[in-house]
């Protein structure tokens, strides 16, 4: 039901934006709808998240998403208090990478088409697992570490009940 929701809410917000854009200038296509992408891991150390948030970045991403489990990663809900994951300074240090990979790569483009671009470029999510592994508390202290880094979305995957969603 997720899925379907969230392709008509796409289609919604490319139509908004199909007759924003036709309205103002007849000739311009509409822009494709936004895509948030999984970049997982970051696969890697310091020169893969590079990779990868350039990559991501450069096939149009609106936003990419890095979590917290330790490669290769499993499912969250399946995996359940087994999943593997990072510990909170590892996953700081994923973020910060992610955070500078995207910087990076919007000064070389900001650079080559000064005229074109403008904000930041791809949001970066940052996202964490670990509320089974280590509890609600390691969830609040390393979404309060993601956010003073500035990523721009901050989510909590498998949290256990609808307190713990409102804190």
């Amino acid at each position: 039901t997720n899925l379907v929701e969230m392709e008509m809410v796409t289609r919604h917000v490319y139509s908004a934006v199909r007759g924003l854009s036709s309205s103002t200038n007849q000739d311009a296509p509409p822009p494709p709808p936004p895509l948030i992408v999984d970049g997982d891991t970051g696969y890697g150390g310091a020169s893969n998240m590079l990779r990868t948030i350039s990559t991501l970045s450069r096939a149009g991403a609106a936003a990419i998403s890095i979590e917290d489990q330790i490669f290769p990663k499993k499912c969250t809900i399946a995996a359940g208090s087994k999943i593997q994951i990072v510990n909170r300074e590892e996953a700081v240090e994923r973020v910060r990478g992610a955070i500078g990979a995207r910087d990076l790569y919007y000064e070389q483009q900001h650079q080559q088409h000064s005229n074109e671009l403008s904000g930041k470029g791809t949001w970066i999510v940052a996202r964490t697992d670990c509320r089974m592994a280590y509890g609600f508390d390691e969830v609040i202290e390393r979404c309060l570490r993601f956010e003073e880094l500035g990523a721009e979305i901050i989510y909590a995957e498998n949290l256990q009940s609808v307190e713990e969603y409102q804190q």
